[in-house]
């Protein structure tokens, strides 16, 4: 009688099979319902694997997660039912979590991605390894008081040389595809981000040397960024010949990428060596782009104390007040060095500052030392976001409104401007030219 109950449930099964693979899922469920329901302990892993796999095409995660985690508890060391449970649980509580949500639901998603990183190994996509790794970076880049060491904690988990160098495609509406990162280009930008935020100047370095050393081509300009990182931990390393290069490459770097925040990097490097002037220099520079003023808030302090370090007293007041004042707009928190030095100088929470007061002061230390240009605008490009200046030493130079530290909405033919002139690559000729940066009317 025995065996004959087993050779019918071996029958039912084999039927159950043919079912799966000929994608009838609802008939194999019936029958893999009625083999397994309630039976966990008499029949082996492979039959509640095809269960739960089932479940899972029926679209049924509760179900094939409870059918999963029956055969775990029993067999907690099969790989296929634990990659199956994996992928469930990652499908279920993290791969859906957005910026908006991930707060009510981080400790929740964290507790399930230490039981998949604890569950599975790193396999490329036949586990959730990977997947479940980058989704949480990803969430804990999002928050708005970033953990580093917890987001090194988590991408340390990766081994770089078992992640893949396929570069992601994406499929445009006019027909042309784009390329994306990889994921081991992707593993190092994050690495190098986090490495510098903590300021492991050392390990930083070391990671940006090896990302070259192992990236055939950068997506997203993070070969820009990389090289950023590289130099700016070689400049706050470095004393000597090695600190001059790596300051001239980050100066080539921003005059490239044109961001505020690789000027702002300039000045600490300035800073650290107490060279107040070039300090204060760049740290202009990165307070006169368009960015927002409370992206650089921290900076607009840090400023305030190399004006101290200048005797300059009022301009430093200002700069204390005007950083205060953004802190407040945002409700974000005034430290106690800030307070002190509000107290100092007798700034209160109705002291406005307005930044127009500072832009005068901003371009007069951005342009200490430098050859400035005069020259007058002698076309604009018909989308008006560009255009061409003749300069008074008889060349042309290609300008962006984006460069102008002021007046950019007023621009037009025939105004007299003053700028600092810098070679640029043109790609559409595919030739170096020049180009007008930091441009202020006359």
């Amino acid at each position: 009688m025995y065996q004959e109950s087993e050779t019918t449930n071996s029958q039912k099964r084999f039927t159950a099979q043919q079912y799966q693979k000929n994608n009838e899922y609802d008939k194999a469920k019936l029958i893999y319902r009625e083999l397994w329901d309630g039976k966990a302990e008499n029949y082996d892993k492979w039959l509640g694997w095809e269960y739960a796999d089932t479940l899972k095409r029926l679209s049924k995660p509760d179900d094939a997660i409870c059918t999963s985690k029956e055969v775990f508890h029993k067999y907690p060391d099969f790989k296929f039912n634990n990659n199956l449970l994996c992928w469930l649980l990652y499908e279920k509580y993290i791969k859906a979590i957005t910026e908006e949500s991930a707060l009510q639901q981080k400790r929740n998603m964290l507790k399930v991605s230490e039981f998949i990183v604890g569950t599975v190994s790193q396999d490329g996509k036949k586990s959730a390894f990977e997947s479940t790794v980058f989704k949480v970076v990803d969430v804990l880049k999002s928050q708005n008081n970033i953990n580093h060491k917890e987001i090194l904690k988590w991408i340390d988990k990766l081994d770089y040389n078992l992640l893949s160098e396929d570069v992601f495609t994406l499929n445009l509406n006019d027909g042309r595809t784009k390329e994306g990162a990889s994921r081991k280009e992707e593993y190092f930008s994050i690495k190098t981000k986090a490495l510098e935020a903590i300021e492991d100047f050392e390990e930083c370095l070391n990671w940006s040397n090896i990302a070259f050393e192992t990236i055939p081509k950068f997506h997203y300009d993070n070969d820009i960024w990389i090289d950023v990182r590289r130099n700016y931990c070689i400049a706050m390393l470095s004393k000597d010949e090695k600190f001059n290069d790596a300051i001239q490459n980050l100066i080539n770097l921003a005059e490239r990428k044109k961001h505020w925040s690789i000027y702002s990097k300039i000045f600490d490097c300035y800073s650290g060596v107490n060279n107040i002037d070039a300090a204060l220099k760049f740290g202009a520079k990165a307070l006169l782009s368009r960015d927002p003023m409370n992206m650089k808030v921290a900076l607009l302090y840090n400023y305030a104390l190399q004006l101290e370090k200048a005797s300059k007293a009022n301009e430093a007041a200002m700069h204390f007040a005007l950083a205060a004042q953004i802190r407040r707009k945002f409700d974000w928190k005034i430290n106690t060095d800030h307070s002190n030095k509000l107290l100092k100088y007798k700034i209160n929470e109705k002291s406005q500052i307005d930044i127009n007061d500072l832009t005068e002061l901003w371009i007069k230390f951005a342009r200490f030392g430098e050859k400035l240009n005069k020259g007058k605008i002698i076309n604009i490009l018909p989308h008006g976001n560009s255009g061409f200046i003749a300069g008074d030493d008889s060349n042309n130079y290609f300008f962006r409104k984006a460069s102008f530290i002021s007046g950019r909405n007023h621009m037009h033919t025939g105004m007299n401007v003053s700028f600092r002139g810098i070679k640029s690559f043109d790609p559409k000729k595919q030739k170096e030219g020049n180009e007008a940066v930091e441009i202020v009317i006359e």
